[in-house]
């Protein structure tokens, strides 16, 4: 598939967007699974009120983000309605979904590989704040990539405007927060990131 050296923007009309085929729910949108440019991709289609200036910030820095660990970025369309982001779509779901299918699988493996992208987000400046077993997809060959952390500063600064959905929680999901999130001190850090990480190895491992 042909992937953007720089932030790409891709138009409405390349893309479809299966709307019976929802892949998860995040605090600023749905993703689905689509087709683009012959390839089946997932597409998260953005709730309104998101400014596409603040998009466009954040989609840079994801598509700075190269790792092997780190879900892989397409592109993205800020000027049709609703907004959109393409990103690569993991065929065997998320992690509570691989092993629930493959109970055999090595849940260290996995950990550990998610654990990298997560360093990764960190040596960029970048927090994840919403880090859980259903934020880590698998490919076909059996490898954690983190994804649905691209709105973090979306997030951070839309705190105050109606761009914060009732879905949306300062610092994470309420399972995985750390503390000093829940009681509204930060809207997360590396070490909630970390914290996070660590109800995640309890959520997987169980």
């Amino acid at each position: 598939m042909t992937t953007p050296s720089n932030t790409f923007v891709i138009n409405a009309d390349e893309v479809e967007i299966d709307r019976n085929t929802l892949l998860g729910q995040g605090g600023f949108g749905d993703v689905y699974r689509g087709s683009w440019g012959g390839h089946t991709v997932a597409i998260k289609v953005l709730l309104r009120g998101i400014p596409p200036k603040l998009l466009q910030q954040e989609v840079a820095v994801w598509q700075s983000l190269r790792h092997p660990n780190i879900l892989e970025f397409y592109g993205y369309n800020s000027s049709s309605d609703p907004l959109f982001l393409v990103s690569a779509h993991k065929q065997k779901g998320d992690a509570r979904e691989f092993f629930d299918l493959n109970p055999e699988a090595s849940r260290p493996k996995l950990l550990y590989e998610a654990s990298l992208g997560l360093q990764h987000l960190h040596r960029h400046s970048v927090i994840h704040g919403d880090l859980k077993g259903c934020n880590i997809l698998v490919d076909e060959r059996g490898t954690a990539c983190l994804s649905d952390f691209g709105l973090s500063r979306v997030r951070e600064l839309s705190q105050s405007n109606s761009v914060r959905s009732m879905r949306d929680k300062p610092g994470g999901t309420f399972p995985w927060m750390a503390p000093e999130c829940m009681v509204g001190a930060t809207l997360g850090n590396k070490m909630s990131d970390v914290y996070s990480f660590g109800m995640t190895i309890y959520e997987v491992s169980f």
